[in-house]
């Protein structure tokens, strides 16, 4: 093994074959409990709109990736996020091969970690956090299996933040219920249909759900636009309000939601049904393990047919000081 080189600026240098793939080896030996795919990596850490040149760091050896970090400032995409995504930097996904003997692992993890907080400081950001980035992720955070990589990011002045769960179905074993369906014949007896969205309507439902839940959500929804079935379902009542949405399959096709209802319907129960209706479709698109990511509604979704796994992440922040 030659000496080892930091190279900075890699989004050109990683665009390119065979580094994603070297890069997906990296991760995927990193996170091995929570596999990802090829089509996940690119679209989430390569093609998210907020990427800059600087936002990307690796640790080489010869031809050999023995590390990666992958930082973002939600500053462009959407135009106007919350103050609270304005103002932090976020770790979106790092990995060091594990294979490094014990000193050289904690000095490359070490210099990810610091390379992203250095960026933070430049950018007059004093908020980091390892997780929370929303629409174009991996994880929510760090699973808590990894619990060395957890340590290790609290000796580093990390805390918990927040936790949330995945929850993974296995679609050969789902089914809609009888509940459920006694469900939806009251809803539709309350004059509300529930159908496809097509794709001249996503901008309309996009809209919507941005006024309703938030300009985060809104864009996420808007991700549909790039694919090609629009993957949105929604409630309507008899006048052709939208009432609620749920959708699945935006970023990567095994992953479901954002799922919303507005507050004056919820009685009705429509989300229940909108979360039905859209594992189905999955189901039938030939998904086989559909990820429910990022909750903290654990009752909603306890009961769905078919649960696999429950992941549990957690999110942690660093306040810097200058």
């Amino acid at each position: 093994m030659g000496r080892p080189e930091w190279v900075f600026s890699l989004s050109d240098y990683l665009n390119k074959d065979p580094y994603h793939k070297k890069l997906l080896r990296l991760l995927n030996k990193f996170y091995n409990k929570d596999p990802i795919d090829l089509s996940l990596l690119e679209r989430a850490v390569f093609k998210d709109p907020n990427v800059e040149k600087d936002f990307f760091i690796a640790f080489f050896s010869d031809d050999l990736l023995l590390g990666f970090g992958s930082i973002i400032l939600m500053r462009k995409d959407p135009s106007d996020p919350p103050e609270r995504f304005r103002e932090t930097l976020f770790i979106k996904i790092f990995a060091v091969d594990p294979l490094l003997e014990g000193s050289l692992f904690k000095d490359v993890f070490k210099k990810i970690i610091g390379y992203a907080e250095e960026k933070a400081l430049e950018r007059g950001v004093k908020k980091i956090m390892i997780g929370g980035y929303p629409i174009w992720y991996i994880y929510p955070g760090i699973e808590i299996d990894y619990y060395e990589y957890i340590s290790l990011l609290e000796k580093m002045g990390y805390k918990k933040y927040r936790e949330y769960v995945n929850y993974e179905i296995d679609l050969a074993d789902f089914y809609v219920p009888q509940r459920i369906l006694d469900v939806e014949d009251k809803v539709y007896s309350q004059n509300i249909t529930i159908r496809e969205v097509y794709r001249e309507e996503i901008e309309r439902v996009s809209n919507w759900v941005g006024k309703i839940f938030g300009v985060v959500w809104g864009r996420e929804v808007a991700l549909a636009k790039e694919n090609d079935d629009p993957s949105i379902v929604i409630a309507e009542d008899e006048k052709g309000d939208i009432l609620g949405f749920s959708a699945y399959s935006l970023l990567n096709d095994r992953r479901f939601g954002p799922i919303g209802v507005e507050e004056r319907s919820r009685r009705l129960r429509i989300g229940s049904v909108l979360l039905y209706r859209s594992l189905y479709e999955m189901k039938m698109r030939g998904v086989r393990i559909a990820e429910i990511p990022w909750t903290d509604h654990l009752f909603f979704y306890s009961h769905i047919p078919g649960i696999q796994r429950i992941r549990h992440f957690i999110l942690l922040e660093k306040i810097l000081r200058s």
